[in-house]
This record gives structure tokens, sequence and C-alpha cells, in this order.
């Protein structure tokens, strides 16, 4: 969750932002709900902004991982401290002041997506080891397991009693969405001020930070979700690279043993300067679309990949390169391998038979609003994709499933759909 800019400014917003029943609140406000004081964790930390405090975990000797949400209010990123240590009451082993931040570049604010940011130190911190992410993919396997939350918020949403004290917890993982993972009750929580803190799976050596603090509701007595680290591995590996290690940007250009592009070696690196020609994406450019979203261009796109639909090639959307040989798969919205590249299942949105509310949502601006399908216009002589019938459809003659008892929904017509769709899951399978 969001911070005020003082302490006092956040225990008056714990108190008053929302009450019971009211909308989704940000969790970086205050302490772990029913949990215990840390005196262990050292890799979690305070961060500390004047318009915002999270708490953050420490996965390189330089890199802090946190939440981007508690960069919203936030006007001179650089100029934060990172705090080590149990907490107010015992004092911090060590203060670190920031030189840089990165905050996802598609985090809006507006849907909680992207929910991750990385703090740069000015110093390392060498006394701690920092905490191993996981970027392996979760599976639903690891519904009912229980994990820990650690963060430095507060104890009591409602009282605002607690702030500024690390505390852990162990809760059961029991949701989990490509984005998120779900835990979390009235019992033992995350609250304000624990956003961007850890989500930790494992024991011992095995411990893994397998997702960031997000939000939760009804003032940290409701389930509360935190973003998957799998989800953004590339990511975190070329923020990490790029700050800390041999292949870092310190003006040496490094060629053998990078996991990513070494920023001294050309311009699409993570190097703080964008490149608009670079084949892939470069994370210092502004956003652009991701996955499924519509395209003119390669440009248009994160990973600079428009691809045609392969139901409509007037119809482009952004994809993404996958190989099962190698198990680079797909992710939502994009389900099937075609080619090397992830596609939608046709119907692909705004296409002939894609679903639709309204004429706006479609390529041909014509949605049967009878059939809630996209239509589009019948040839001159009346002609029509299999499975369509050319009618009078919003004032105008389109091919439409009226009248037939088997449209792109099911019937023979469809076999192709279900072949992709089959081969698609033995494919996730192996």
């Amino acid at each position: 969750m969001r911070w005020g800019v003082s302490w006092a400014g956040a225990l008056a917003v714990a108190c008053t932002a929302a009450e019971p029943g009211d909308r989704a609140i940000d969790s970086t406000r205050g302490s772990i709900v029913g949990g215990t004081l840390a005196a262990g964790d050292p890799a979690v930390v305070q961060v500390r902004f004047p318009a915002a405090w999270c708490s953050g975990t420490l996965i390189a000797p330089n890199v802090v991982v946190t939440a981007a949400h508690c960069f919203d209010d936030v006007t001179e990123p650089a100029g934060g401290t990172v705090h080590v240590g149990a907490g107010v009451a015992a004092g911090f082993d060590q203060v670190v002041e920031t030189d840089a931040v990165y905050v996802h570049r598609r985090w809006t604010g507006l849907v909680r997506e992207a929910d991750l940011a990385f703090v740069r130190l000015a110093e390392e911190v060498n006394e701690v080891s920092p905490l191993p992410w996981r970027s392996e993919p979760l599976g639903t396997d690891m519904l009912g397991e229980r994990i820990r939350i650690v963060g430095f918020g507060m104890s009591d949403g409602h009282t605002g009693e607690g702030a500024g004290e690390k505390r852990s917890a162990n809760v059961t993982l029991d949701a989990m969405s490509p984005e998120l993972v779900g835990f979390g009750d009235a019992r033992q929580n995350i609250c304000y001020g624990d956003s961007g803190g850890p989500v930790i799976f494992g024991l011992g050596s095995s411990q893994r930070v397998i997702a960031v603090h997000s939000f939760g509701f009804r003032v940290c007595e409701d389930q509360s979700y935190a973003t998957r680290t799998d989800r953004y591995g590339e990511l975190i590996r070329e923020v990490v690279d790029g700050w800390w290690g041999p292949c870092r940007a310190d003006g040496a250009c490094v060629t053998d043993g990078c996991r990513t592009p070494d920023p001294d070696c050309g311009p699409c690196g993570f190097d703080g300067q964008c490149d608009e020609s670079c084949v892939g994406i470069d994370l210092d450019c502004a956003d652009a679309g991701g996955p499924g979203d519509p395209c003119a261009s390669d440009g248009d796109c994160q990973s600079r990949l428009c691809a045609e639909a392969v139901d409509d090639p007037r119809v482009r959307y952004c994809s993404a390169v996958c190989d099962f040989a190698q198990l680079i798969t797909c992710d939502f919205p994009l389900t099937i391998c075609d080619q090397g590249l992830c596609r939608y299942v046709p119907p692909t949105p705004t296409a002939q038979g894609a679903a639709c509310e309204r004429h706006d949502q479609c390529r041909s601006t014509i949605c049967d609003l009878s059939e809630g399908i996209c239509v589009e216009p019948c040839a001159g002589d009346g002609a029509c994709p299999a499975d369509y019938a050319c009618a009078d459809v919003e004032g105008t003659r389109a091919c439409t499933v009226r009248g037939c008892s088997a449209g792109p929904r099911g019937g023979a017509g469809g076999w192709w759909l279900a072949a992709l769709g089959i081969a698609y899951l033995v494919a996730r399978r192996r």
C-alpha cells in the first residue's frame, strides 16, 4: 500500500482510508497482522522515501526488490534510504542511501499488473546474504502449501499499531493466478507498510522469494495478494545483472558468462538509455504493448513482435516467442504456440466470431448483438466462411450464425480449433 508523508500520516490514513466493505486498499502502509517479531530474515529491509515507507528484499548486495505502487507519490526516486535490521525499537544495523529506482514500465496503478520495482543502493550491503528469488514457474500443486510473509507494516490496520517492526507469519497459499498469489485472513495477514516485502517458500538454504506483497482488502482482514516473481524472471535477471555482477553497467564490456547482455556492449542493455531500434525489449524505453494488445507494427510491442491472427491477417496483436523444445511456453491471453509465436485461440478478439457486446469491439465495427459475436460483411456474391451464413445484421448484410445449426462455437467447422487446443495441451504437459 502507499504510505503518508510520515508515520503520523500513515496511521491517519489507516484509520480513515477504508472500512470493512470498502474497495481494495494498498498494503504498503503498515506490519504483519498476527505475526511475531522477526530477529532473522536479515535480507528483508525497510525502504524509506519522503513520501512512502515500504518493505523490500535484498536480492543482490546493492539491489532491493519491492512494489511499484510504493513509488506512486515519490517525485525524487533517488532520494531514499534502505534500513537493514530488526526495526525501530531495536534500532537498525545499517542505513544505506539509494541512488536509483526502476519501476516496471507496465505499472499504471489502474490495474494490479506489474507491481514490481527495484532500488539500487549507493553502496553494497556485504554483511547480509541476499535472498534468492524463484524464477521456475509456480505450479498449482503449491496451493495449500505453507508460505511465510515478512514485512515492517502494521500489526493492526484499524489502530495503526506495530508499524516499523519486522514481523513474520506462516500462512497458507490458497489462491493463484498468472500474475498473483493469494493468502491471508483476519488472523494473519499483510498490512499497511508490508508492501514490497517477500512471500517466502522453502526452508533453510532452499528458501526463495516467490512473490512481492502488493495489495489487500478490508483493512488487512481479508485475502491479500502478491506479485509472482516467476512471472517476471527475465526482467529481474536483467535488472540485477545491469546493477550488479560482472556484466553490470560499469564501463567494461563483458561478453563471456553473462545471463543478459552487458549494457556496456551495446545500446539495448539495461543502461538507462532508450534505443527504439532494439529487436527485443529495451527496459529503458517507455512501455509498449504487452501480449495480446493491438498493434500495427513491431515497434508497438514490448516484444517487438506484432503478429497476424491465424483466423484473420487483418487483425494484429503483440505476440511473444514460444518453443516447446526449450520449455518456452505461452502465457494468458495467448495460449497456443503456432510457428514459434504465441497466439490467441481463434476466434481472435475483434475478428469474425469473437464475442462482443458493442460495435467498437469488432474489427468490422459490426457486432451481431442478437448473437453476441463480431461479424464481417458478406462477399459480393453473398459467400461466407464455413459455419456462417449471409443475413441482415444491424442494417447490413453480414456473415453470422443465424439460421445455422452449428456455428463457430461447435460443429464440424470447429475441428481445426479443437486440434490446436489439443496440440497445445499435449505440448504443455510435455
